[in-house]
């Protein structure tokens, strides 16, 4: 526990790794030296690890220049369990997606039905069923 803005908060840190990812193989070292990237991560969660706070990223290789910070304020938990249908109804509400329109709309005075070939591919996909080959 630490105190931040006068509230004591929990403090989770990420590092990167330094060197050669083994999982990855990846080599962020140049990017974090160059000041590109974060790499370090702190979350701040409230004192029942309940809510997170905020969340800054930064880089410890140059003085902590912080390169993004969040601060939640509309946090709102699940029970852990979300299905894919439900995941897909949320995504098209938070982006307005009308699912039983095209994504695409035909330019004005054009008579000609869009094209939704790439929606019943994009259907499959997010079904989990259909050919990848299309």
């Amino acid at each position: 526990m630490v105190e931040k803005d006068g509230v004591m908060v929990n403090k989770w840190l990420k590092e990167s790794y330094d060197g050669i990812d083994p999982s990855t193989g990846a080599n962020f070292s140049v990017s974090y030296l160059a000041d590109l990237a974060p790499d370090t991560w702190t979350l701040y969660m409230d004192e029942k690890n309940d809510k997170p706070l905020n969340l800054v990223a930064s880089n410890r290789r140059n003085n902590d220049d912080i390169d993004q910070e969040i601060t939640f304020t509309n946090f709102q938990g699940n029970d852990g369990v979300l299905t894919s249908e439900k995941t897909h109804e949320l995504v098209c509400e938070l982006y307005n997606i009308d699912d039983g329109e095209p994504l695409t709309q035909p330019a004005t005075g054009d008579t000609a039905a869009p094209d939704t070939g790439h929606l019943s591919f994009r259907d499959n996909l997010l079904s989990g069923h259909g050919q990848l080959d299309v």
